[in-house]
């Protein structure tokens, strides 16, 4: 996948939400929608329009996803800002839910953190030399 579109109820608005608050990089702009780079995809912010205009917001679906270094520092800067924290954790990784400027759901993580390694002179053999 090469991105995901977000619905806008105010593209300056969201606009500046994306770029200001989370931090994402602009990459392309029209009259018509903003684009930001999000590592290996980009968000793209469209206006809602009616179905006379051909194209109508889907209902439902998916969210998208940040990783974000610093989840409460992240936090911080959403509520000084207004934003809506919905969730503070749900299964797995630590993570929550907020909503953009425009009442769309998105998702905070984590990144992933490496298994543990075991450094040899900690581990356990037995007498076979098989670690315990």
């Amino acid at each position: 996948m090469d991105g995901v579109v977000v619905w806008v109820k105010d593209l300056g608005r969201a606009s500046a939400f994306y770029g200001l608050v989370l931090d994402l990089t602009e990459a392309d702009r029209s009259k018509d929608y903003v684009a930001f780079e999000t590592g290996l995809s980009r968000v793209v912010l469209i206006p809602r329009v009616s179905k006379e205009e051909g194209i109508e917001p889907q209902v439902g679906g998916s969210s998208p996803v940040l990783e974000v270094e610093n989840l409460e520092r992240f936090k911080e800067k959403l509520l000084s800002v207004g934003a809506e924290i919905c969730s503070d954790s749900f299964v797995g990784a630590p993570q929550f839910a907020f909503r953009d400027s425009e009442g769309n759901l998105l998702f905070a993580i984590a990144p992933p953190q490496p298994p543990p390694q075991i450094l040899l002179a900690e581990a356990e053999v037995d007498e076979g030399g098989t670690l315990l």
